[in-house]
């Protein structure tokens, strides 16, 4: 495993886009999520950002949202630590994308992955 992808979000999002990718990825081993409870302060985001970020590896941090919480939070350690790659705005082509990028070098994975998920929002007419 060259990396592991932390999916944080407010509430929810970030358990079912998990749940979802594993669903059509199978085997998902370097992929978890963190949600924002609804009280929770930034201070014991970071505690629990950091518990779940603690082996000696790279890191991929995808938050739902730029200037909430769960990205301000990341935002911090990744100041404080060089195996911290964020990244802000995913979808679920993203993620799968990046899934399916193991093997690849971590930038050029990361660029694939926005390029696809940004190409796949269009309006169908």
């Amino acid at each position: 495993m060259k990396w592991k992808i932390l999916v944080i979000s407010h509430g929810n999002l970030a358990e079912s886009m998990v749940k979802v990718a594993s669903a059509i990825m199978g085997n998902t081993d370097n992929l978890v999520f963190l949600g924002l409870k609804g009280d929770e302060s930034r201070e014991a985001f970071i505690s629990r950002l950091e518990s779940c970020t603690n082996e000696d590896c790279e890191y991929i941090v995808l938050a739902d949202l730029m200037s909430g919480t769960p990205f301000n939070a990341a935002f911090i350690l990744k100041q404080k630590r060089k195996n911290f790659h964020l990244a802000v705005g995913y979808n679920l082509p993203f993620l799968l994308t990046l899934l399916n990028d193991q093997n690849t070098n971590l930038e050029d994975a990361l660029q694939d992955a926005i390029k696809t998920g940004k190409q796949m929002i269009f309006q169908v007419e």
